[in-house]
């Protein structure tokens, strides 16, 4: 990949990769209750079990660049865990959460309001039927991201070291880790 072209995080503690089975906004006075939540589901599966399929690229226009990412084919297990979380975690949801409910952005880059919006609907938008798993990879020309797609790809399967829950940074990034901090 051309670095001309291709912006990525570099992949480090504010930058993890994953796969976004939910998006939030909670009170930070109830993120105790929102980690005891998530852990109880976690419990009750075995992440580090999902085989998870890699099936092509995507990407999300961002005005003349794209927010990039791998397409993971989404299964009965995955559906099946984002349920149990929407269901553990929607008692504390709150609409509404705006910039400051992010890791600030030590770039500059500012916020696209796109973000925001994104999170308040994650939930019901991007749950069931319309989940669309991926691992975010970068942001790139939207001329570009849409060449690369249109290349071939060679599917491959991988799996998940656990569950995690993170406070989002820019582009939606999975920018700190919280369930580590309390």
């Amino acid at each position: 990949m051309s670095h001309s072209y291709w912006h990525r995080g570099e992949l480090d503690e504010e930058h993890a990769p994953h796969i976004t089975l939910i998006q939030r906004f909670v009170a930070k006075s109830e993120l105790p209750k929102v980690l005891a939540a998530v852990n109880e589901v976690t419990s009750k599966f075995d992440v580090s079990s999902l085989e998870m399929t890699a099936t092509g690229l995507y990407h999300i226009p961002t005005g003349k660049n794209g927010l990039a990412g791998i397409v993971v084919e989404p299964t009965e297990q995955l559906h099946a865990l984002q349920q149990a979380l929407i269901e553990a975690v929607n008692v504390y949801a709150r609409k509404g959460g705006g910039e400051s409910a992010f890791v600030p952005d030590k770039s500059g880059t500012p916020f696209d309001p796109i973000l925001f919006d994104y999170v308040n609907t994650f939930v019901p938008n991007q749950t069931g039927d319309n989940f669309n798993p991926h691992v975010t990879i970068g942001i790139a020309p939207l001329d570009w991201l849409k060449g690369l797609e249109k290349k071939p790809f060679d599917k491959f399967t991988f799996s998940a070291k656990g569950i995690a829950t993170y406070q989002l940074g820019n582009f939606g990034t999975a920018s700190k880790r919280l369930d580590r901090d309390h």
